[in-house]
């Protein structure tokens, strides 16, 4: 990110760019999650009472929760890292 910065990329450009991969990222975990949640629902209907198998509702709360935990797995180090400046964003540690 320092050195996309560097070569005169804004923060808005840098925030997009990684807000847009890991929005991509939690997307397909989200479909890979729902399908395999849809096939654990039987075996799983033992454990939890008052559920049903296909309950929207739950289903919908997961993805917003997990959407929510992943966006701001996104923001807060993207935020940290527009903050910084680029002499100390591309110096060797």
């Amino acid at each position: 990110m320092g050195i996309r910065m560097a070569m005169g990329a804004g923060k808005r450009a840098v925030f997009g760019l990684v807000l847009g991969k890991g929005m991509k990222q939690f997307w397909v975990g989200a479909v890979l999650g729902l399908a395999m949640g849809a096939e654990m629902a039987q075996p799983m209907a033992i454990v939890f009472f008052d559920v049903g198998l296909f309950d929207p509702v739950v289903y919908a709360a997961m993805v917003v929760a997990m959407g929510l935990a992943g966006l701001l797995a996104c923001v807060v180090p993207v935020l940290w890292a527009t903050s910084l400046e680029l002499v100390d964003a591309l110096r060797p540690q």
